[in-house]
């Protein structure tokens, strides 16, 4: 029997979002008698994910929250993991603000490394430009560097920076057009005879979910029967209430909470509406195709490789919340019938299948080439 390839996924922490749902994807699909996947979330908190992970026999490691107060006792904990376990060959890192770090400690013990970059903006102002000096290291560090999307790649490693785009694979037979689920779900949430405007995103400054209440609030001059179904936590959930109850809309919106089963509720949408400030890819707006959405997303904001089917708009964030809901409202792929988009979520190779492969493949290279 032939040695498990180990590999140490670093991420910040594994909640729901679209990195995480990537590898909670390979992990349920892993070929585990030749592969082993284990994590270390930079966080004590106990995760969305983390019951799940257990349960499929990986491994999760607790380290240290980086800050600029604790940046000698971060290295030293690393130091001391990689000197207690010899056993992970490959450390792949997700979360890019402690990789100048982390990456750094595993070459110098001996590891193959990876850098994957899964966002195209380093964020706004002074802090901003911290982040990017801080990893402009992160260029030159690692053994490869991957990225969600092609934007994605140049924001971190720059244009003379080689890098290789890893698609975020679905499970996309989950998401498959069903009538009987639909109506299950719209029963769940009284949403018999409403349009409902969907958004599946972490609670948090990048969704842009204050611009999305202002959109749904022009929705509903329009679409007086419109409810808007939020899937999510984090936390700007007040800020999002407080508005819509400034707007006199708060009763029309659904708040899920997370959930595990967007696959699901995808089924009970009409159109699925990501107004996004930035985005590595947004791995949600290739689901919501494959549940037979239409997309409606930020035009130069969110990378071109969404577009997979004809489903998708994009609508630039310069106009109004007005034009924003006269788009979606007016927009002929409403008319269109949902049906089977399982093979065109195959052929762009988004399926999970050929995420998985391509990933396995590479670690075995690189494990022989060592």
């Amino acid at each position: 029997m032939k040695e498990k390839i180990k590999v140490l996924h670093v991420v910040g922490r594994m909640d729901r979002g679209g990195t995480e749902a990537l590898l909670m994807s390979l992990l349920r699909t892993l070929d585990t008698d030749s592969f082993q996947y284990d994590f270390v979330e930079q966080t004590q908190d106990v995760c969305d994910y983390d019951e799940e992970i257990a349960s499929l026999g990986a491994t999760i490691y607790r380290c240290p929250h980086i800050s600029i107060k604790n940046l000698q006792a971060y290295r030293k904990w690393w130091r001391t993991f990689f000197l207690e376990h010899p056993e992970y060959t490959i450390v792949h890192g997700h979360s890019r603000g402690s990789a100048p770090i982390y990456l750094d400690e595993a070459k110098k013990a001996g590891r193959i490394t990876i850098a994957h970059c899964h966002n195209n903006s380093h964020g706004k102002g002074l802090k901003g430009l911290i982040r990017y000096i801080w990893q402009i290291p992160l260029r030159k560090m690692a053994d490869y560097n991957f990225a969600c999307s092609y934007d994605s790649g140049i924001s971190q490693f720059g244009k003379h920076s080689p890098f290789e785009v890893i698609k975020n694979g679905i499970q996309s037979e989950k998401f498959l057009w069903n009538e009987k689920t639909r109506k299950r779900i719209r029963d769940e949430f009284s949403l018999e005879n409403k349009f409902v405007v969907g958004n599946v995103a972490r609670f948090e400054e990048q969704k842009n979910h204050l611009f999305l209440i202002e959109v749904f609030y022009e929705i509903l001059k329009i679409q007086e029967n419109a409810v808007l179904m939020l899937v999510g936590q984090g936390t700007r959930e007040q800020e999002i209430r407080d508005l819509a109850k400034k707007l006199g809309i708060l009763d029309r919106i659904v708040f899920t909470g997370v959930r595990s089963d967007v696959y699901d509720l995808m089924q009970a949408m009409d159109v699925f509406v990501l107004p996004s400030l930035f985005e590595g890819l947004g791995i949600v707006n290739i689901e919501a195709q494959a549940a037979s959405l239409p997309v409606f997303t930020s035009a130069q904001v969110v990378p071109k490789e969404i577009e997979i089917t004809d489903l998708v708009e994009f609508i630039s964030l310069k106009e109004s919340p007005e034009t924003w809901a006269k788009h979606i409202v007016n927009s002929p792929k409403l008319l269109w019938p949902r049906k089977n988009r399982h093979q065109e979520i195959i052929d762009h190779g988004f399926d999970i299948r050929a995420t998985k492969e391509k990933l396995e493949n590479f670690y075995e290279e690189v494990r022989r080439g060592k």
